[in-house]
């Protein structure tokens, strides 16, 4: 039976979590879910309709409608870009734009790059903007935020406050945020408002994993059971196995808020002991390179059974002192934020203080998973044709083409007429041998410019070509397209050329 006393609540609890009513674009844009291929912008705005304006300049050209959720969340995704290549966008709802803004998709799988891990940013604005500020000079391809994004989560404001700080780094680079306490104790319709996540289970938006150049991220949720026996446990070992049987996935990165070890306030709390208990164990089984988490609000660096655990929770909260234990390596007060750099098997690691002073530094060197012998992850866009050659791009990353260049080894011969002639289209010695031209007849040229046969005047100059390309020439040689019948001229001149 309903009192007045439980009405009252309910309407309180709605009030808190409804998002404010306001014109114009009030949060955003913000990226997440940043692959090689594609990037996902989202916004806050109740106007429509929501679009992105994109391209490889400031130009734009292209335009993606975005989906409505609703309640002012605008999101569009892009898809089947180029890797390691400079796009510029902006967002639009109803009358109203953002500024053009930029942001870099993924390398490919033998590119270093770089990212950010950082947590427990909550109450303090002008702390986050220190380290926000410090992040976005560092310049990573993305960054990662390991939980308690705001103190209150049921409180629309604190998500104003930290987009005000936030959206400066969002805007150009792309966001992975996963839950912390302060997010699941009754936060999280909010947190999967802003961050509902595609790389995630329906309606989670914190437990998931992605690929990102030659490593692995795996995304723990502790809002969820995660002892064994519990589905996440079995997700977690089932992701840690994938990553070790993929061939080219040579480091395995896991992040959860809750630190396994800690030398501070929360070191010792059951639920953080109890992810330890059940967590370390697989850890340890697959080898994996590094754990990051946050809770305490410090920097941490500690090593234990050859495993490096990092605690990066100086994001902005009122800051924790570290009381070492055994497995401290490093420990400071501090706010703070952790630049990770990848390059083949050399991971470095840097915690950095918000005035780019470093805490320490340090290097792993691994090949997670060995030469792997299970399935690798599939490509993005494996059915897309990038590059209009006739040959998918999953089919160009098995083989040695291409999937952005129509003509992989410069032979002016497109790939995927090469494949259908026969020839190489990755050596540019092995051209189509006969008839490549659009007319039906056998080893002539009927449509003389058309075509890119050797021996003609078709203003290519392939290998063996022996004609003038020249502007205006006109070769009155026999073995040529010039228009002229002579003796000998084998192509088709019109008016009974010699040669028909």
């Amino acid at each position: 039976m309903l009192t007045r006393k439980t009405v009252a609540i309910t309407v309180f609890f709605c009030l808190l979590t409804a998002p404010a009513v306001f014109a114009d674009i009030h949060a955003g844009p913000w990226l997440m879910n940043l692959s090689k291929r594609g990037v996902t912008v989202k916004w806050e705005s109740v106007e429509q309709p929501g679009t992105v304006e994109w391209g490889e300049t400031e130009s734009l050209g292209n335009t993606l409608d975005a989906e409505y959720d609703g309640t002012a969340i605008h999101k569009a995704t892009l898809e089947c870009l180029k890797p390691e290549t400079r796009y510029y966008y902006r967002v639009k709802s109803g009358a109203s734009q953002t500024a053009i803004e930029s942001f870099f998709t993924g390398p490919e799988r033998d590119t270093p790059f770089t990212f950010v891990v950082y947590g427990d940013t909550r109450n303090n604005m002008d702390d986050h903007q220190s380290v926000v500020d410090a992040i976005v000079a560092d310049a990573p391809e993305f960054v990662v935020h390991v939980g308690d994004l705001v103190d209150i989560a049921i409180w629309q404001p604190e998500w104003d406050d930290f987009w005000a700080v936030a959206e400066s780094m969002t805007k150009t680079i792309p966001f992975f945020p996963i839950m912390g306490n302060h997010e699941f104790w009754g936060g999280q319709p909010l947190f999967r408002r802003y961050f509902s996540n595609p790389l995630a289970p329906a309606d989670e938006g914190s437990r998931y994993a992605f690929s990102y150049g030659n490593a692995y991220f795996i995304m723990i949720d502790i809002a969820q059971l995660f002892i064994p026996g519990s589905a996440q446990y079995a997700w977690v070992q089932s992701q840690l196995q994938a990553a070790a049987d993929a061939p080219g996935i040579k480091h395995c990165f896991v992040f959860a808020h809750f630190p396994p070890f800690s030398a501070a306030n929360h070191g010792e709390d059951l639920d953080v002991k109890s992810f330890r208990n059940a967590m370390t164990p697989l850890f340890e089984q697959y080898d994996v390179d590094l754990v990051f988490g946050s809770h305490d609000h410090n920097y941490q660096h500690s090593k234990v059974n050859d495993i490096d655990y990092i605690v990066t929770g100086g994001g902005g909260a009122d800051t924790y002192s570290v009381h070492p234990e055994a497995w401290t390596v490093v420990g400071e007060e501090v706010l703070n934020h952790v630049l990770v750099e990848v390059d083949g098997d050399l991971v470095t690691i840097t915690g950095k203080r918000p005035n780019g002073s470093v805490i320490e530094t340090f290097d792993v060197q691994m090949d997670f998973g060995g030469a792997g012998t299970g399935d690798d992850f599939p490509e993005l866009c494996y059915d897309n044709d990038y590059d209009l050659d006739g040959i998918v791009d999953g089919e160009e990353y098995a083989g040695c083409t291409n999937p952005y260049d129509a003509d992989t080894d410069g032979d002016t011969y497109n790939d995927g007429d090469e494949i259908d002639a026969g020839s190489d289209p990755c050596d540019p010695l092995s051209v189509p041998s006969g008839d490549d031209d659009a007319d039906d007849d056998a080893d002539d040229d009927a449509d003389d410019d058309a075509d890119d046969d050797v021996d003609d005047d078709d203003d290519f100059n392939p290998p063996g070509d022996d004609d003038d390309d020249t502007a205006g020439s006109d070769d009155d040689a026999a073995d040529d397209d010039d228009g002229t019948p002579v003796t000998g001229d084998d192509d088709d001149d019109g008016g009974g050329g010699c040669g028909c």
